[in-house]
């Protein structure tokens, strides 16, 4: 497996800069980004843990943006119709915004 530059990616040979990317992308390019690498027979579970694995060398507080980024968009998916295919986790969506209403679950504070 060739190492991944975590700097840059090559797109129809141009290279992009991962940073300048992440600081113009808007909510609804990243929703589309993410539906793309996530469309595919790899489990999503099990690329959820790389990228977990990979946070784990970023900065402490980024790591805590991060952790409240994840939990925003449960709760954003939530308001969706679902069906059979989503069914299961919309239902977890709900649990997770409901013990945060409750304050059984806290988001992290930014410090």
């Amino acid at each position: 497996m060739n190492k991944v530059n975590k700097f840059a990616v090559t797109v129809k040979e141009k290279e992009i800069d991962i940073h300048d990317l992440g600081k113009v992308m808007e909510a609804e390019q990243l929703a589309y980004l993410l539906e793309n690498m996530l469309n595919g027979y790899d489990n999503p579970v099990t690329k959820g843990n790389k990228v977990g694995e990979a946070l784990q060398n970023c900065h402490r507080t980024l790591q805590g943006c991060v952790i409240n980024f994840c939990l925003g968009v449960l709760i954003g998916i939530i308001s969706q119709y679902g069906d059979p295919r989503n069914e299961v986790g919309l239902q977890t969506c709900c649990k997770i915004k409901e013990l945060l209403e409750k304050g059984e679950l806290r988001y992290q504070p930014f410090i």
